[in-house]
């Protein structure tokens, strides 16, 4: 397969996570689905979309699959939220503990027990520390990609609430 075909191949995949997000947003206004709706003004992007969607949209907040929503206005605070969930439960805070030192993006580490040559570091808890200096597509990437992955963190029904549309 050439380049071409597999960046066609993404674009589509994109347009098609674009036309999900859509779906769950009409199921919302007519009152079925997950029975949450989204405030005007607003609107839900899965935390499966391609990372790209998110590029050039604010934030607003994070809601799990629980329904709990929580603000977040920063892209920075969507990782902090999503992150510290994860690592609220036990198993993946020993898996996120094991990850430390191991993942590294070009030059630098991602999650660490010390900040060292971090640029942006965020404490997710004693001695675990994530590198969050990215763009908006890498910042997410990296979240879903090469952390929540990793440690088996079910992500897919996270939720990210965003301003207009």
């Amino acid at each position: 397969m050439n380049i071409e075909t597999v960046q066609r191949l993404r674009e589509l995949k994109g347009r098609v996570q674009e036309v999900e997000n859509e779906l769950d947003q009409l199921i919302r206004e007519i009152g079925g689905g997950d029975g949450a709706r989204d405030r005007p003004g607003e609107k839900t992007l899965r935390l499966d979309t391609n990372e790209a969607v998110f590029k050039g949209k604010r934030p607003v907040g994070v809601v799990f699959p629980n329904g709990k929503r929580v603000d977040a206005s920063t892209w920075r605070r969507v990782f902090e939220v999503i992150l510290r969930d994860c690592n609220s439960v036990p198993e993946k805070h020993e898996a996120l503990m094991e990850l430390r030192g191991t993942l590294f993006g070009r030059t630098r580490v991602l999650l660490d027990k010390q900040i060292g040559d971090m640029h942006s570091p965020l404490e997710i808890d004693r001695d675990l520390y994530a590198e969050t200096n990215y763009d908006v597509p890498s910042l997410l990437g990296i979240l879903k990609n090469r952390i929540l992955v990793n440690v088996n963190y079910p992500y897919k029904d996270i939720k990210i609430v965003v301003r207009g549309h």
